[in-house]
């Protein structure tokens, strides 16, 4: 018990986890680094576990960059609204500079 609240504290454990999206619905990307690709708006392709770190991770495939894998739950669930903010209705993908 007192193990898990430490770890809750210290940020090892989330209390609260977002929602994993489902494949076909659209959600917001960060430009991966590739030049000339744009953030903004993606429809999921797949979802899958993974390991990032030595914790288990969701996996997110899109296909506006069907190449890459997003770590939702340690990265990507937690930028969903300033992405929004930024990007708007913009959809990611090439040579597309609407949105960083």
């Amino acid at each position: 018990m007192f193990k898990t609240i430490f770890n809750i504290i210290q940020g090892k454990i989330s209390i609260f986890k977002a929602r994993i999206p489902k494949v076909g619905e659209d959600i917001y990307i960060k430009n991966p680094g590739i030049v000339g690709f744009s953030s903004g708006l993606a429809t999921v392709t797949s979802v899958k576990p993974g390991i990032s770190g030595g914790k288990k991770v969701t996996r997110i495939t899109v296909r506006e960059n069907p190449k890459t894998s997003y770590n939702w739950d340690q990265f990507l669930s937690k930028e969903q609204k300033s992405l929004k903010k930024l990007c708007g209705k913009n959809r990611a993908g090439l040579y597309k500079p609407l949105c960083p």
